[in-house]
């Protein structure tokens, strides 16, 4: 019952703030302890996720992908809109 909410509370953060690292500590202790193996899928996502909340820009800055060349472009994987 706890790992969804678990789940969101924690992707909503930043990968370095404090409450996600918590998260992803209980889902760790929840899959070890009571054998949940969902609970550590769970927290392999979370570690992994850069956060719902945070735009691409700042991942990509982050990373250090803004103003490097060697960056994908990403713009030619947008959907084309349809006009009539």
């Amino acid at each position: 019952m706890l790992l969804w909410p678990l789940f969101v509370a924690g992707i909503v953060e930043s990968p370095r703030h404090g409450l996600r690292r918590w998260v992803v500590k209980c889902l760790e202790m929840i899959g070890n302890t009571m054998g949940i193996d969902q609970a550590l899928a769970v927290a392999d996502i979370i570690s992994a996720d850069p956060g719902i909340l945070r735009s691409v820009s700042e991942t990509e800055e982050e990373d250090g992908l803004i103003g490097d060349s060697n960056a994908p472009d990403l713009t030619s994987r947008l959907p084309v809109p349809l006009t009539g």
